[in-house]
């Protein structure tokens, strides 16, 4: 059967369009590294990157809820051992207090220094993190939670409530510890008191020319609660660690069978373009050697 000329002209001017699309598509993956520029070109494979980009990203976020955590856990971990060295301090002064060389303006003396250890523990307990929020004060974060009034008494105004921030598909950490039970129940021999009445017992004390034997041993307890809450603060930021260490790992594995899916491979990709380039030169020349052909030279084949 005869092919006519016009066939044979639309059917190379199809074949030149072809190569010059697998060209363009080979010169796009060599520039952008990646094996598949569409979804159509390969659906399952398509699906698959999608899946594990989506886990990535999931894996990240856990990542930033870690760091996150660590970061306010060990403004916790500062402000308590702060906490407790102002304890083993106000300790240290309220026993040289008790000694009966001590006069009323030796005690006035006393109390001034522990007064203001008083006013940096307020601090201590109304520390912020990076965004702005107390870091002790549970779930209402924007208040201050700790406020003296003017008889020197400090209440705690925030909640019982402990934040909470995702560090995998199936575990939460805390991001802090409830502020109610580090500052306001101390363990003592007379029951449950808060730290800040400890001091103004002693204060009171002194401003009377005298000590209080009782807010003095209250004082050292305080001191060994703040040492136990420093020991569950250790314990929350050391499974955080952990549980980075298992992100990162994953992180690594998931990066590699994501670049196992989408990489290209350069050299397999440069060997195909100088291949189709050659195939679409040769076709040009050949096309164009037969569109020169005149009906002459058919009649003398």
């Amino acid at each position: 059967m005869q092919v006519s000329t016009k066939i044979f002209n639309d059917q190379a001017l199809e074949k030149f369009a072809d190569t010059s699309k697998k060209i363009q598509d080979t010169q796009s993956q060599i520039s952008t590294g990646k094996n598949l520029l569409r979804a159509s070109d390969d659906p399952v494979a398509a699906a698959n990157i999608s899946i594990v980009k989506d886990k990535l990203k999931d894996l990240y976020q856990f990542k930033n809820n870690i760091d996150d955590t660590t970061g306010r856990l060990e403004l916790c971990e500062i402000s308590i051992s702060e906490m407790q060295n102002i304890c083993t301090r106000i300790y240290e002064l309220s026993l040289m207090s008790a000694n009966d060389t001590y006069n009323a303006t030796d005690r006035q003396t006393v109390k001034a220094e522990i007064t203001s250890l008083k006013q940096m523990m307020i601090a201590l307990v109304n520390t912020k993190d990076t965004n702005g929020d107390a870091i002790f004060a549970g779930y209402k974060s924007n208040i201050i939670p700790f406020v003296e009034d003017e008889t020197g008494a400090v209440s705690f105004n925030g909640n019982q409530g402990t934040s909470m921030l995702q560090i995998s598909e199936t575990q939460k950490s805390a991001t802090s510890i409830n502020g109610s039970d580090a500052f306001m129940r101390i363990t003592t021999d007379n029951g449950y008191e808060d730290i800040f009445n400890i001091v103004n017992e002693i204060t009171q004390a002194l401003d009377a020319n005298t000590v209080n034997k009782s807010a003095i041993n209250n004082i050292k307890d305080a001191a060994d609660h703040f040492g136990i809450k420093m020991t569950e603060i250790g314990s929350l930021i050391n499974i955080s660690d952990q549980q980075r260490s298992v992100i990162d790992k994953r992180i690594q594995l998931m990066t590699e069978d994501l670049s196992n899916l989408e990489d290209a491979d350069l050299t397999v990709l440069v060997s195909t373009l100088q291949n189709l380039l050659l195939t679409r030169d040769a076709s040009q020349q050949s096309f164009a050697l037969i569109g020169q052909q005149s009906l002459f030279d058919y009649i003398r084949m």
